[in-house]
């Protein structure tokens, strides 16, 4: 009997895909919808996803936080201040190498790039957070500065004082900031 079914199905679905006319291109929307339809159901039994979870979940409107970022100054003496938005950030490693990252950019209103002369590499963060008294030590990779470069004067601890308040105002429990030089600690970055 149903082998009979099948065989008449086929028969009549073949006379219809025969003819000319819009019989024939409903036909043929309908499978390829039925097969694409098939498609997905089985992407999604594969997948073990919900066949309804089609779209990305929306995300936040706003994920993001207002913070202040210290630029070394071109005197070498002093900081500037400016405010930021920034994403949240899962670790505070994490975001202490965005902000240190931002600090290297330089700031956004002056030109910031000759208190920063070389190219820094940060290789690895660490922050330990002891009730308080945390610790954030941060392993720097510089980059060997050219002979004709020209440093002003100062700006290396300038630069050190920038990253330190900071990473001191933007997370909670830093008090000590250490820096090291290709793991070594207490070597200078580029005032040679």
């Amino acid at each position: 009997m149903k082998i009979k079914f099948i065989k008449n199905f086929y028969t009549s679905y073949k006379e219809k895909l025969g003819q000319k006319g819009k019989e024939r291109n409903r036909l043929v929307i309908l499978s390829l919808s039925y097969i694409f339809l098939l498609d997905y159901l089985m992407f999604s039994f594969h997948a073990d996803k919900n066949i309804f979870n089609i779209f990305p979940s929306i995300p936040a409107i706003e994920d993001r936080r207002e913070i202040n970022v210290y630029f070394p100054t071109l005197d070498g003496k002093n900081f500037t201040i400016e405010k930021r938005f920034i994403p949240n950030f899962n670790s505070k490693e994490r975001l202490a190498d965005f902000l240190i990252g931002q600090i290297l950019k330089g700031s956004n209103y002056e030109n910031t790039t000759q208190t920063v002369p070389i190219d820094l590499f940060i290789r690895k963060i660490w922050i330990k957070d002891d009730s308080g008294n945390g610790e954030c030590i941060i392993d720097i990779v510089p980059a060997y500065p050219e002979e004709t470069l020209k440093f002003i004067p100062g700006s290396e601890e300038v630069f050190r004082g920038a990253v330190i308040k900071t990473l001191k105002e933007n997370i909670s429990g830093i008090e000590n900031v250490h820096f090291l030089v290709r793991g070594i600690p207490g070597k200078k970055l580029w005032e040679i």
